[in-house]
């Protein structure tokens, strides 16, 4: 969870200057884990008010508390090569940072050196990457070490306020590559704030700097990343307990799903839950892959087991309205009439945790879970703060009409759901298919729910 903690707090801290820099020795404090964070002015806070309160060495202090000491080892503007203008090897807090005999070592160096003026090779840069850290591992005992590539860096933001000077801009990615090269060498665990930022520019053009503990807190309350399609959506959200990801697309989707990972610097290894929130060859289709991936448990309601071995949706009901029975028919005409999907395997059964189930109730798991039957009798939603991911009790695309799913198998159940959904009144509700809503929307058209005609397919 560090690591994860680490990614949330660098990527709040991507301002990069070249500041005069003050340095302290640290004392050592006995009886605890420590942990030295090195780098540059991302570390150092670099033009951010009360920057030793700040900084997001200080906002893991406060988050990890009493168990370790963290301490800054930072110096605005220095390189990680000894051939760059200004070495961070060659500083007294690289001195000081081995004499703080820490037990982990979290490194974020590179930026700097992708200027013209400092840049020799990526060969050459792994190759003194690879002496820092044989640096920190010749300490007894040797540390743990943490590497971090470098953020994406931006165009300066004014005359007064730069995120870089004269870094590079299309040399960052190449030495984001080079540090994950290191890391797969050198046995170091990888921080990949690169593709953590390179998507959010936006959020770095300002002319101050994110608060890190306010990033950190939206980070670990709200952090959504939709890894889905125009048809479905995946979304991935972090918690305490690991990433939850709920739902799976159609089957054959997973190697996008993999690339759109990999985009939001995201390991599956890092997934430790699924949230299914039914049985449909649209939410479940490859659902044996992530599981073959992870070691993620599937959360589902005790009636969704049964479809996941069948393999099938259920035909009970019917469609919501004529536009969406026509929908389904073009499906059909396209070899998607039957509705299949791979049914779970033997082998992933035991990793399914009905909400009824011991198992479920021994987790701690930190949101709330709503039962929103009626699209189907296995229809469960996440409650996550004051965002709904509600699956196919709702919908908000085409061809869905006044926010009603498209199929309805109990017309009574599904508008208890909407009355559910309704009475909690989230700020949100984020939904299988097409874009998220506001409540309102389900009180404005909840009236509609009662003039609903179902059309079989079969």
């Amino acid at each position: 969870m560090i690591v994860l903690i680490l990614a949330a707090l660098l990527t709040a801290a991507v301002v990069l200057c070249g500041y005069t820099t003050i340095r302290l020795p640290v004392g050592r404090k006995e009886g605890k884990g420590h942990i030295a964070c090195v780098g540059d002015s991302v570390t150092y806070g670099c033009t951010l008010p009360l920057f030793f309160l700040r900084r997001y060495p200080a906002v893991l202090q406060r988050l990890i508390g009493s168990e370790a000491q963290i301490a800054a080892f930072a110096v605005n503007d220095r390189t990680l090569q000894d051939t760059g203008n200004k070495p961070f090897r060659k500083e007294r807090a690289f001195r000081q940072s081995k004499e703080f005999r820490p037990d982990t070592v979290v490194i974020l160096l590179g930026t700097n050196d992708s200027k013209d003026s400092n840049w020799i090779s990526a060969e050459a840069f792994r190759r003194q990457y690879a002496e820092l850290i044989a640096a920190y591992r010749a300490l007894s005992p040797a540390p743990r070490i943490v590497i971090c590539t470098p953020p994406c860096a931006f165009k300066p933001i004014n005359r007064f306020f730069y995120i870089t000077n004269d870094a590079r801009l299309d040399r960052v990615p190449e030495i984001a590559e080079a540090v994950k090269t290191v890391a797969a060498e050198n046995g170091a665990e990888l921080v990949d704030l690169y593709a953590l930022t390179h998507r959010r520019s936006e959020a770095h053009r300002r002319s101050g700097v994110p608060d890190a503990e306010q990033y950190f807190r939206s980070r670990r309350e709200a952090m959504i990343c939709n890894l889905g399609s125009r048809v479905v959506n995946n979304y991935l959200i972090s918690s305490d307990l690991g990433y939850i990801l709920i739902d799976t697309g159609y089957d054959g989707s997973f190697p996008r799903f993999l690339k759109m990972l990999g985009k939001n610097g995201v390991d599956p290894k890092e997934i430790k839950f699924v949230f299914l929130t039914h049985a449909h060859d649209d939410h479940a289709g490859f659902l044996n892959e992530v599981l073959s991936a992870t070691d993620a448990q599937v959360i589902l309601h005790p009636k969704a087991v049964a479809g996941l071995k069948r393999g099938q949706n259920s035909f009970e009901g019917g469609c919501s309205s004529y536009p969406a029975w026509l929908f389904c028919q073009i499906l059909a005409l396209f070899g998607h009439g039957e509705h299949r999907y791979p049914p779970i395997r033997d082998a992933f059964l035991d990793r399914l945790i009905p909400i009824d189930s011991e198992r479920f109730r021994s987790l701690g798991f930190p949101y709330e879970i709503l039962e929103t039957s009626g699209h189907t009798a296995d229809h469960i939603s996440l409650l996550v703060g004051d965002k709904l991911f509600c699956g196919d009790a709702a919908m908000n695309g085409f061809p869905s009409r006044r926010r009603t799913i498209i199929w309805i198998e109990n017309p009574e159940q599904y508008k208890k759901s909407w009355d559910a959904m309704v009475q909690k009144a989230p700020a949100v509700l984020y939904p299988g298919h097409g874009k998220p809503f506001k409540t309102s929307d389900l009180r404005k058209y909840r009236g509609s729910l009662e003039r609903i005609k179902l059309y079989p397919l079969k």
